[in-house]
């Protein structure tokens, strides 16, 4: 399955997967493990990549929406991380 959660849903991700970019590594997987709504941190578990088992948090714009998947729909995140 397959949601888009609008900023102020943000808690109903724990537990689901997301597509995320940093300049740095590009696109990649995470679990999200933990969201803060107050400090706007979001704490994830990174499922692809170089830093692939690695816990990293990051601040997050609370008005804007994502996409979230369900461990059944991983493969579509996993496909989207894929150079175009």
């Amino acid at each position: 399955m397959v949601k888009q959660i609008k900023g102020d849903e943000y808690q109903q991700a724990i537990g689901w997967y997301s597509v995320f970019k940093r300049s740095e590594l590009g696109m990649y997987v995470a679990k999200i493990v933990s969201v803060d709504m107050e400090s706007r941190v979001m704490s994830y578990e990174v499922m692809s990549g170089p830093y692939k088992g690695k816990r990293r948090s990051g601040r997050f714009v609370p008005g804007r929406a994502i996409k979230i998947y369900n461990e059944f729909a991983l493969v579509k995140a996993l496909l989207q991380t894929k150079e175009k």
